[in-house]
């Protein structure tokens, strides 16, 4: 088997363009990588509660201020 640089001795040397190819591939890897890791933050949905001190909240009242479960409404128009 041919050696590895006479097998790619055709393509040339490492100039200009191939620097500038390689720095406009490699600069749109960290905008994509904010994006993807960006979903972690904003598709949880902690359990919680508010605590309001010196207050004494009937179970009703608890009730009716926290919401037991969420409603996800989508507007789908078919398009």
């Amino acid at each position: 088997m041919k050696d590895y640089e006479d097998s790619v001795a055709f393509l040339g040397q490492w100039g200009r363009f191939q620097q500038v190819v390689f720095f406009l591939l490699c600069s749109s890897i960290l905008p994509n990588g904010f994006t993807t890791f960006s979903i972690v933050f904003s598709t949880d949905a902690p359990r919680h509660h508010c605590l309001v001190p010196e207050v004494n909240l009937t179970q009703d009242w608890h009730n009716a201020s926290i919401p037991i479960e969420v409603v996800i409404l989508c507007c789908y128009t078919g398009f």
